[in-house]
């Protein structure tokens, strides 16, 4: 027997945030790089910040690379699917308030990695960090789901994704970390070299967020509203 996953519940708020990043991202293709010196006040750095542009630590989520639409178009798929699947077992607050707190705390998480890194005036942008947010408490809440086509189960999925975006900070060569650094080095002149590039410990952050809002909900004497109700229906078919 193979537990049922969660009916999808898209919230108003939701679809006005998919339909927002994808038309935010169009406007910047649009217009080629005419817009490109806003990200500087939008995308999140220490340097934002230095100048007190606060406001970044949640707008960068809100905008992607113009020229790579395969990162807004998996980053929004991902966002309707993960959060209506949690909208429907949690609620739609909670939901709201993880993609939330997940999107401040996977910022927070890449600044310090930037100043090692050197690339303090280099903004971040992108959802990233608040979909693995979703994903981790996904993961937590309904540990045996899976994501079709991927034949594994949510938490040995999460369990990956965790040690595959710490692995990926740590092999960076500008941190020259023994061992690791060389596998950095290789990927810095192959094909591969845009990994280098991503932020990792922007996704790691948000998944950690998640795992630890999701072990805190499974904690609580009384679980959110409808989680039990819905943890019961989902169990078996």
């Amino acid at each position: 027997m193979r537990p049922r996953l969660p009916s999808l519940s898209l919230q108003p708020w939701l679809l006005t945030l998919a339909s927002l990043l994808v038309g935010l991202h169009l406007t910047f293709s649009l217009t080629g790089d005419r817009l490109y010196s806003l990200f500087q006040y939008i995308g999140l750095s220490t340097t934002a910040l230095t100048k007190l542009h606060l406001w970044t630590l949640m707008s960068y989520s809100l905008f992607h690379h113009p020229e790579v639409w395969l990162h807004v178009t998996l980053n929004t798929l991902s966002l309707l699917y993960l959060g209506g699947r949690l909208c429907h077992i949690i609620g739609s607050r909670q939901t709201l308030a993880t993609l939330t707190i997940g999107i401040l705390t996977a910022g927070l998480t890449h600044l310090p990695l930037s100043l090692l890194l050197h690339t303090t005036e280099q903004p971040l942008i992108g959802t990233s960090g608040g979909v693995c947010a979703l994903l981790g408490l996904y993961c937590t809440l309904s540990p045996e789901s899976r994501f079709y086509p991927i034949p594994v189960r949510a938490r040995n999925l999460c369990l990956g994704l965790v040690v595959t975006s710490l692995l990926a900070v740590l092999i960076h060569p500008t941190l020259s970390l023994p061992g690791l650094s060389i596998i950095g080095a290789q990927l810095e002149v192959s094909p591969l070299h845009l990994l280098l590039d991503t932020s990792h410990a922007c996704h790691l952050g948000g998944l950690l967020t998640g795992l630890i809002i999701g072990r805190r909900m499974l904690a609580l004497p009384k679980l959110p509203p409808h989680f039990k109700k819905k943890k019961e229906k989902n169990s078996v078919t």
